[in-house]
């Protein structure tokens, strides 16, 4: 074992391989578990009084926040790149270090030798070159301003993807669009063009459905009752809506029904949270299927602004809430995600709503087949009582 944090930090390194590990994988959902166990294990560390390196917090709170907007992703419009800018940062030459270090391109210089630079080598036999590493290293540079890198490791993750749709696609679209917002160009040679043609085609994935008036033939909007041109009725039929609990006994009953949907105060997710989780293990569900289940399931949705939280950082906040981390944790924790640290403080990050919509298996319900996840949202924000 390297003695990266010293024989009694074994658990910190035994996570941060396992980080390692999972980026090598390029599975988004898979890496950002992995640094949230790395986070755990720092806080682990921090509680026993040990001597954690800020180098290794900082890498962290980085990667971490990029994991997350990643797994946070829904469509190409409703991205948001992560808010944690390393040029803000301290130990910002160690993040990049290490990420060069684990992608080793010769295309961005001479790999760094971490050994003598900070006294400690990483587990690695091989490069990591993936669109997820990639898009790690693009986000890196570009917060440094290092912008001629930023591009070209941008072309590189892009050529990588398997999926043009993809939340790692659409990651290094949006970097370098705010590349592009930067630098005051208007093109950027044939390699955004090359972006720009990925950006349209990740447009164009998503799927509209089209309704159109009886009466007078006029387009209508998403889950309209009437038609705004000439107040023509919509038949009922054609109107999709969701009924929306807003007691959390009443929603965790029709959770065991199928998809459900409730209105509650952001404040209270961890009361739901655990509610739903008990009712679970009283149904014979050990407690590591319970957790996996929840976070697979539980979508978090701004009724104001529209905005949508994924399991894992809804299972975050609930924990947090509930009391299960102290308050020293708390601060370190909720430092790896603004979003998560908005929650925590019981408001959405991006409008400052005070509540929130938990939908449950929104994958498993049919009115919203052929949707995405922003369409679905919108058409469940409709839903609530006026």
């Amino acid at each position: 074992m390297l003695a990266i944090f010293g024989r009694k930090k074994q658990e910190v390194h035994k996570y941060l391989e396992e980080l390692i590990l999972a980026l090598s994988e390029g599975e988004v959902q898979t890496a950002f578990l992995a640094s949230i166990r790395f986070n755990s294990s720092l806080i682990q560390a921090h509680k026993k009084n040990l001597d954690v390196d800020k180098r290794y917090i900082a890498f962290a709170m980085f990667v971490g926040d990029m994991l997350n907007s990643l797994a946070q992703y829904d469509s190409y419009k409703d991205v948001i790149l992560p808010e944690t800018n390393l040029s803000n940062m301290t130990h910002s030459d160690f993040v990049l270090n290490v990420l060069e270090y684990i992608v080793s391109d010769e295309d961005f210089g001479t790999r760094p030798e971490l050994s003598k630079l900070y006294g400690f080598t990483l587990p690695l036999d091989r490069e990591i070159r993936n669109d997820l590493t990639y898009a790690l290293l693009a986000k890196a540079y570009a917060d440094l301003k290092i912008f001629d890198k930023a591009l070209k490791a941008c072309k590189k993750g892009l050529k990588l993807c398997q999926d043009s749709s993809s939340s790692i696609a659409t990651m290094l679209i949006g970097i370098k669009m705010a590349i592009e917002s930067a630098t005051g160009a208007k093109s950027l040679d044939e390699d955004l063009k090359q972006a720009k043609l990925i950006e349209t085609e990740a447009i164009e994935h998503v799927e509209h459905e089209v309704r159109k008036c009886s009466v007078c033939g006029v387009e209508l909007r998403p889950n309209a009752k009437f038609c705004h041109k000439c107040g023509a009725k919509i038949a009922p039929s054609t109107v999709r809506q969701v009924e929306i609990k807003y007691k959390i006994d009443e929603f965790v009953r029709s959770a065991f029904e199928g998809p459900a949907y409730c209105y509650i105060k952001v404040s209270q997710i961890g009361k739901l949270y655990d509610a739903l989780a008990k009712q679970l293990v009283k149904r014979g569900m050990e407690t590591s299927e319970v957790v996996e289940l929840l976070d697979d399931n539980i979508l978090g949705l701004c009724p104001k602004c529209g905005a949508m939280f994924a399991g894992e950082g809804i299972a975050l906040v609930a924990m947090i809430q509930d009391g299960s981390f102290s308050f020293r944790e708390k601060i370190v924790y909720s430092a790896t995600s603004q979003k998560a640290k908005s929650l925590v403080e019981g408001h959405c990050p991006n409008c400052s709503s005070e509540n929130i919509i938990i939908c449950w298996r929104i994958e498993e319900d049919p009115r919203f087949y052929g949707l995405t996840h922003g369409e679905a949202g919108e058409i469940i924000r409709r839903s609530l009582k006026q």
